[in-house]
């Protein structure tokens, strides 16, 4: 199973400006079992998703880094004209 969270001012508006609102980037937190296997279908499906580093080295490089450094990996992609930026967690990160 997977959870996302949307938060940030893409997912609950500051204005009334549609345009405006439309244009902040949605903030979305992916928590899914294992990070590795998530990031490893993705870049395989998205390639594109993954710069720099990432998308040298592949999941194995964001799973140590996740486990060791920082638990979480962000992508920033375009979906419909839409910002979108996936921070992705494994289970019990948040707790």
């Amino acid at each position: 199973m997977i959870n996302i969270i949307a938060y940030g001012s893409g997912a609950f508006p500051q204005t009334k400006d549609k345009k405006i609102a439309l244009s902040n980037t949605l903030d979305l937190l992916v928590e899914v079992k294992s990070p590795e296997a998530f990031h490893y279908e993705v870049s395989k499906a998205s390639p594109s998703d993954y710069a720099g580093a990432a998308s040298i080295f592949g999941p194995g490089l964001l799973n140590w880094t996740g486990s060791s450094l920082f638990p979480m990996h962000s992508n920033h992609i375009d979906l419909e004209n839409r910002k979108i930026k996936y921070s992705v967690i494994g289970k019990g990160a948040l707790r």
